[in-house]
């Protein structure tokens, strides 16, 4: 099978949990993708990342500090895997086009609806690949649930109700999630579920919505992930930060389709909470909120509850595409949710489709657009909230609405006169 030779840019938390989904795609026979490289400046992360890489595929790519360092020392790299901080995408995305590499870049797209807008022009203008990694709907359970949606197995749905309300008053993974000028809390989660709201249920039209901080002070948490850089980035965190961040927020979602969404989404206060339901004319849906839970999906109908593999007698015709089905199964509907993680499969799947869009000239599951409407939809509630009226879809996408983003767009220069999205403030 071709392999796209990829590098990984960005050598942090992400970026070495990327190395694992490479690994879980070549065990899966399927694998068409290559590590071809790792670029950081900063040479203790790379180094940390080509360790691993070594344990996972008995060699040791090359480092860069940059992607003109890539491009001088691995001429054959076709294409890269931007897992660095959110401010960084934009401008990152549109040197690796002018350089001739296709893009796979992590959510949130860009730190920005503008941001956004720069990276879909400078694919455009280049003619290559530009693939965003939302991986929610890359859960088996999330496929199920639009089959599930799409052949109105519970009618017509009509509502929806998004509830993610995380208790708590520690750090959320990093300082920059509190920062507002660095994406905050709302936006790095929140493309998760906006991207589900538009995968579920098509186009967003108009939001009406509220949001707060809550914590007025952050504090390090206890314990973190037991790799090596997790552990290295907590003992460096301080231990108590001032958030500039909202991390409350609440809003009624209208779709083009006619459904109506309550939304939620919080990461403060005691305790937490989250569920997530769709209400159709002829019953409802009950799904988990996040993906790698492994919590199966309900199906109500009238005084019948299908559970597990019962629901799929409402889905005979269900059925999984190749890579997802040769990791979980053709027709799964639960798995170990602590396995999926620790090996990574959904970022597996993410891999697959960007690389068979490089190798057959198609379009990803995820394209620029798209990953720009997750984000637009997620600053649409916090434009509402700000303005403290209804705000439409069309407003955010076209920037005719954007007083939330101002500020933000302001301090790494986004928009300027003569701005190419080739340069970001540094953190």
């Amino acid at each position: 099978m071709p392999k796209v030779q990829i590098a990984i840019v960005g050598c942090g938390g992400m970026g070495n949990r990327h190395l694992r989904g490479i690994q879980a795609l070549e065990r899966s026979g399927l694998g068409n993708v290559e590590l071809a490289g790792l670029v950081d400046p900063v040479r203790a992360h790379a180094e940390l990342a080509a360790a691993e890489a070594e344990t996972h595929f008995g060699r040791r790519p090359p480092i860069a500090a940059s992607l003109e360092e890539l491009h001088r020392l691995t001429p054959g790299v076709q294409a890269v895997d931007i897992t660095t901080e959110p401010w960084l995408h934009h401008p990152l995305a549109c040197e690796a086009f002018e350089r001739g590499y296709h893009v796979m870049v992590e959510k949130p797209m860009g730190i920005t609806v503008r941001a956004c807008r720069l990276m879909v022009r400078a694919a455009e203008r280049s003619g290559l690949i530009l693939s965003v990694a939302e991986n929610y709907r890359r859960d088996p359970l999330n496929r199920l649930a639009r089959h599930l949606i799409e052949t109105e197995a519970a009618g017509r749905i009509y509502f929806m109700m998004q509830h993610a309300l995380g208790g708590g008053r520690g750090i959320f993974i990093t300082p920059w999630r509190h920062d507002r000028l660095r994406g905050g809390f709302l936006l790095d989660l929140g493309v998760h579920f906006t991207d589900i709201l538009q995968y579920y249920l098509g186009e967003f039209d108009e939001f009406f919505a509220a949001a707060e901080r809550i914590e007025p002070i952050r504090y390090k948490p206890e314990r973190d992930r037991p790799d090596p850089f997790y552990q290295q980035r907590l003992a460096q965190m301080p231990p108590t930060i001032v958030p500039t961040c909202e991390d409350f927020s609440a809003a009624l979602i209208r779709m083009k389709s006619g459904a109506t969404v309550s939304w939620s989404l919080a990461m403060a206060g005691q305790p937490g909470l989250s569920h997530r339901h769709l209400f159709g004319t002829k019953g409802r849906i009950d799904a988990s909120p996040c993906a790698r839970s492994g919590l199966p999906l309900k199906l109500k109908l009238d005084d019948r509850e299908l559970v597990g593999k019962e629901i799929l007698e409402a889905a005979p015709r269900f059925e999984l595409d190749e890579v997802t089905g040769r990791l979980f199964g053709p027709r799964c509907t639960g798995y170990d949710a602590k396995q999926v993680d620790a090996d990574a499969l959904l970022l597996a799947i993410e891999y697959y489709d960007f690389a068979r869009a490089i190798l057959e000239h198609c379009r990803p599951e995820v394209d620029g657009l798209e990953g720009m409407t997750a984000v637009a939809s997620l600053y649409g509630i916090l434009e509402s909230a700000a303005s403290g009226q209804p705000v439409r879809m069309s407003e955010v996408l076209s920037g005719a609405v954007e007083a939330y983003q101002a500020p933000i767009n302001a301090y790494h220069g986004i928009g300027t006169p003569g701005f190419s999205g080739t340069t970001a403030k540094p953190p």
